[in-house]
C-alpha cells in the first residue's frame, strides 16, 4: 500500500505546494523493530517518485522518523553517548537505516563536519552516497520546525507528544498543525490484541476525537481471521466503514512444494512453546537435505521457514535457536 500512498502524497504536494508545514502521511508502529524495517523501504520507494514530481515542479518527498532514538539537534548528539547512534572516527552511525543503494547496504555516516555545521545529511561509509536534507529529516528540532510528508513513529510517541505544546502539530493537531494526515497506516495490525490491543484502541479514539476531521486509516496483516471486525474495533470505526482488501485466488501463483507441520502446546507438560517451536526446528533442519549435497533429489528440500505472530516472540526464537546450536 506505501507507493499508492505516497502517489498520493505526491499529489498533495503537488496541490498545496514545498514547505507547507503539516504531516500528510502518519506512519504508527507498535514496535521500533517494526519502524527500522519500513523506514528504509519506504525511503526507497519515496525515491521512485523524485523524477515525475521534479517533472512537475514539485519538491521530492521527504521522510522523518519520532521515536526513542530520534536526536533532539545536531549539538545535542555531538554531546550525546547514545548507543543508536555509535560514534566513530568519521562521524556517528545512523541505527535505523543503512544505505539504500541496491547491493551495498553500508553503514550510513552523520559525519563530524555536517555535525559542526548542523548539516543534516548523511553519507555511506562504503559507497560515498549522499542522503541530502530535502529527502530525509533526522533531528526532533527540524522536525517541529519543518514537518516532513511522511513521519514514523510508534504508538507510545502518539500517547506522549499530543500534550507536548511543541510536537502536537507534527500529529495533525490544532493549532499549530494547518490540517490532519490523510492517510495513518497500522502496520502489523494483529499485535494490536489483547490488553495493548484495547489501550492502542482507545488511544486511537482520543487521537481522532482531538484532530475532529476524516482520517483515513491502512491496516495490514496477514493473519487475521476477520480482518473487517478486528479493525473496526480497533480504529472506532462502524464494520460498514472498513473495506478489506485481499488477493483473489486467480492472482496467487503456486510455486515449489510445502510441507507443513502445526505444533501444538501441551500445558500438562507444562514446557515453553517457544522452547517446543525451537527442538521442532532444529529436528526438520536434521532430516533435510544439506548444503552440501542433495540425496534426496530435492524430495526433502533445503529451507525451514518458521513463523509467529510477534514480532517479539520471532527475535526469541531466532536467538533462542542460534543458542540451541
Amino acid at each position: 500500500f506505501y507507493l499508492p500512498a505516497m502517489a498520493r502524497v505526491g499529489a498533495l504536494r503537488l496541490r498545496q505546494g514545498q514547505g507547507t508545514g503539516w504531516v500528510k502521511l502518519l506512519a504508527i508502529y507498535p514496535r521500533t523493530e517494526l519502524l527500522r524495517d519500513q523506514f528504509a523501504e519506504v525511503y526507497a520507494e519515496a525515491r521512485r517518485l523524485d523524477g515525475l514530481l521534479n517533472a512537475r515542479g514539485a519538491g521530492k518527498i521527504r521522510i522523518g522518523a519520532l521515536f526513542g532514538e530520534t536526536p533532539h539537534s545536531a549539538t545535542w548528539l555531538k554531546r550525546s553517548d547514545r548507543d543508536s547512534w555509535r560514534r566513530t572516527a568519521e562521524g556517528r552511525v545512523c541505527g535505523y537505516m543503512t544505505c539504500p543503494q541496491p547491493a551495498c547496504d553500508g553503514e550510513l555516516l552523520w559525519r563530524n563536519k555536517d555535525l559542526e555545521q548542523g548539516r543534516e545529511q548523511l553519507i555511506c561509509a562504503r559507497c560515498s552516497h549522499g542522503i541530502p536534507a530535502d529527502e530525509l529529516v533526522l533531528t526532533r528540532d527540524r522536525l517541529r520546525a519543518d514537518p516532513p510528508d511522511i513521519l514514523f513513529t510508534t504508538t507510545e510517541m502518539l500517547n506522549q507528544r499530543p500534550s507536548d505544546t511543541a510536537s502536537r502539530h507534527l500529529f495533525g493537531l490544532r493549532p499549530g498543525a494547518p490540517r490532519p494526515p490523510e492517510m495513518v497506516p497500522l502496520d502489523e495490525a494483529h499485535t494490536y490484541s489483547g490488553n495493548h490491543g484495547a489501550q492502542v484502541g482507545y488511544l486511537l479514539r482520543r487521537w481522532r476525537h482531538l484532530v475532529r476531521a476524516p482520517i483515513t486509516f491502512v491496516g495490514l496483516s496477514a493473519t487475521l481471521e476477520d480482518g473487517v471486525r478486528f479493525f473496526a474495533r480497533l480504529t472506532g470505526l462502524a464494520e460498514h466503514q472498513v473495506e478489506e482488501v485481499a488477493p483473489r485466488p486467480g492472482d496467487m501463483v503456486a510455486e515449489g512444494a510445502e510441507y507443513q507441520v502445526a505444533l501444538s502446546g501441551d500445558p500438562v507438560s507444562r514446557a515453553s512453546l517457544l522452547s517446543t517451536t525451537i527442538q521442532g526446528s532444529m529436528l526438520l533442519m536434521r532430516v533435510m537435505d544439506s548444503s552440501r549435497g542433495v540425496p534426496s533429489k530435492g524430495l526433502y528440500g533445503e529451507r525451514v521457514f518458521a513463523f509467529t505472530d510477534d514480532i517479539d516472540v520471532t527475535n526469541r526464537l531466532y536467538f533462542g535457536i542460534q543458542d540451541a546450536e
